[in-house]
């Protein structure tokens, strides 16, 4: 089973604390708290949609995740385009799943995702935001190349 749907707005990352002359200094942020709400009242929409709860549709065992966060640029030909600038994959992923943690998308905590890719891409102005892909069933893990062992 697959769940996928997009979360509107400029994305955020998860704030981490800084150490400045020895003191940690909080970097939370009202831009960060209002992502997090807004991915987290997501979360609820999409199971209500659904007519069911994390246990009922199978998500209290290993899943898979897809993020791709949409940044806005005014050049066109940037449009699709890798962004590799800050904020970091993953604290923009640690922010989301921890937000679906706390809107009840599955059982326990972001430990549950066994597999995670994520990815950056510019946008035009007005498409920001992050789509999201959750697989139930985590895919068996693969032997790894010889030239690993």
């Amino acid at each position: 089973m697959t769940f996928t749907f997009f979360v509107s707005g400029t994305p955020r990352p998860q704030p981490r604390p800084r150490f400045v002359r020895g003191r940690a200094v909080s970097t939370l942020d009202v831009g960060s708290s209002a992502w997090k709400g807004l991915l987290r009242s997501s979360a609820g929409v999409v199971l209500s949609k659904a007519g069911k709860t994390a246990e009922s549709l199978g998500l209290t065992e290993a899943i898979s995740m897809e993020l791709t966060f949409h940044f806005a640029t005014k050049e066109e030909s940037r449009h699709g385009q890798p962004h590799t600038h800050k904020p970091d994959a993953d604290n923009l992923a640690k922010l989301v799943m921890d937000a679906l943690v706390d809107g009840g998308m599955w059982v326990g905590d972001d430990s549950r995702v066994a597999d995670l890719t994520v990815r950056k891409r510019w946008c035009k102005a007005g498409s920001e935001g992050v789509a999201v892909s959750i697989y139930v069933d985590a895919p068996v893990e693969e032997k790894p190349p010889e030239w690993l062992l």
